[in-house]
């Protein structure tokens, strides 16, 4: 098969959809398919490497997602492309990977080649829970009402539902995003598969035994310059409200002065959590890190003795649709605890491979974080488990396989 995968969100760009666009595509090439991906970003040294075919939208104005701009200059714009494209290249399926932009396009190109008895490529949609489950929250009415009376546009809450009910199938990493899709669209195909990591990422973790850990925990240290002689309980992401960053601050205040935080990650709410380190009298013990790439994410997560993902739900819309670095920390052998919010419940299973500690039970999360401190035999047996998990089910290959078979039964 030809198949387009389109996103606006992509290398060097971090972030789980950026990562997916390209381990997925690959991936497909791998399965025996021609890949054409297009992207508004120049890529890096992975995609000049990469078995699939690359197109950049250098024109692209991906901030521009719904409203009067988009419906006037960039979808016919976009459309345009697409079309180019899918008859340039003989596509047979369109992948989008997310909902706004080339997914938009996409989904309306669809429509006009059917009012106009045209046949189009199957199409599929990837969702990833956060972009629905923002648009399913109450709207604002103000906004609503001029968006859609005074403009006459589809405002952005309707252009992503639009999107999913015209999709042939859609794809969900998760069981959480799985049934905000049924909410929308509740008689359509929606199939679950995961998110996954490179096979190579795995690979470089083969010896997870504790002398192997310790020796990556002690030259990782050393790069990101951290204390050595100290336990350290960290998290990696972006630092904004919904990955509830505080509850790990608040975790190292009530634990002993030899247990010290990471939070390493970028985002708005940077100065707020420092605040709230020197408020709790931790900011000796509490370290930020930028995290400008695939290396410095990687040594972050290596420098922990723990990992925690204690991220929440918003009224704003925030919510953790999957959890993809849990996946990273589980393959480099580092211990997980996460609150099991969103998506994050098909990742782990509690008490084997990783722990859960429920947001509203303070304590469980003191008890789990302190039991894996002080027990080396508990946490030898918890990485195992949890490398072989991701070995097994969160592999790109996995990923892809799941998604084709789906795609093959519509």
């Amino acid at each position: 098969m030809n198949i387009l995968v389109v996103s606006p969100d992509f290398l060097p760009k971090m972030g789980g959809i950026a990562a997916m666009t390209h381990n997925l595509s690959v991936s497909l090439v791998e399965a025996g398919h021609r890949v054409v991906v297009l992207s508004p970003f120049s890529g890096d040294e992975r995609v000049k490497a990469a078995p699939y075919t690359y197109i950049q939208d250098r024109e692209a104005r991906p901030e521009i997602m719904s409203g009067p701009a988009w419906h006037l200059e960039e979808g016919p714009r976009a459309m345009k492309m697409l079309e180019g494209i899918v008859e340039d290249h003989q596509i047979t399926r369109a992948l989008s990977l997310h909902p706004h932009y080339y997914g938009q396009a996409l989904m309306e190109l669809k429509a006009h080649f059917s009012k106009n008895g045209r046949s189009f490529p199957s199409t599929g949609s990837v969702y990833h829970g956060l972009e629905l489950f923002a648009c399913l929250r109450w709207p604002n009415l103000k906004q609503a009402l001029h968006e859609r009376v005074i403009q006459r546009r589809a405002s952005h809450r309707v252009a992503v539902f639009e999107t999913v009910k015209k999709s042939d199938i859609v794809f969900c990493n998760s069981q959480f995003t799985q049934s905000l899709v049924k909410r929308i669209k509740p008689r359509g195909y929606s199939h679950v598969i995961g998110c996954g990591i490179s096979q190579n990422s795995i690979d470089e973790y083969s010896d997870i035994s504790a002398p192997a850990r310790v020796e990556r925990r002690v030259k990782a240290r050393d790069i990101l310059n951290l204390p050595k002689n100290v336990q350290i309980v960290g998290t990696v992401g972006r630092l904004v409200p919904h990955k509830n960053i505080e509850a790990l601050i608040n975790l190292i205040s009530t634990s002993p002065d030899g247990v010290h935080g990471l939070i390493a990650g970028n985002g708005h709410h940077h100065r707020e959590l420092m605040q709230l380190a020197v408020h709790l009298g931790v900011e000796e013990r509490v370290h930020f890190r930028p995290i400008p790439d695939e290396f410095s994410k990687w040594k972050a997560i290596e420098a922990m003795d723990q990992f925690v993902l204690l991220s929440k739900t918003t009224r704003a819309g925030g919510v953790e649709g999957f959890g993809i670095v849990m996946l990273e920390a589980m393959a480099a052998g580092i211990p997980v605890i996460s609150s099991g919010t969103g998506g994050m419940r098909d990742v782990l299973l509690d008490g084997e491979t990783g722990f859960f500690a429920p947001l509203k039970k303070r304590q469980r999360l003191k008890t789990i974080s302190r039991l894996l401190l002080s027990n080396e035999e508990l946490v030898d047996k918890t990485v195992k488990l949890a490398q072989i998990r991701v070995r097994e089910k969160f592999l790109w290959a996995q990923v892809c396989h799941r998604m084709l078979k789906a795609w093959d039964n519509v």
